[in-house]
């Protein structure tokens, strides 16, 4: 049933639309320390996951400090 909610909402934006739409792009990128995330127990499914799994609230490349599937708010635009 919530699924069902979530399209039902997601269909109603893409109707509303605005005027003078545009694309943003970018990097959201991690600053500071990196924290250390703690090992989680696996519960199900043990002899393929292990006893343990990462936790994976915040996946940062160690590479570039690029943030994964990071979620950004814009306030302030006006319709």
């Amino acid at each position: 049933m919530l699924a069902i909610i979530f399209f039902s909402f997601l269909l109603l934006l893409g109707q509303t639309g605005t005027a003078a739409g545009g694309t943003i792009t970018g990097r959201v990128v991690f600053r500071g320390e990196l924290p250390v995330l703690p090992q989680i127990q696996a519960r199900k499914d043990r002899g393929v996951c292990g006893e343990t799994t990462p936790f994976e609230a915040l996946t940062v490349s160690t590479a570039n400090r690029g943030v994964q599937q990071a979620v950004v708010f814009l306030e302030g635009v006006a319709r």
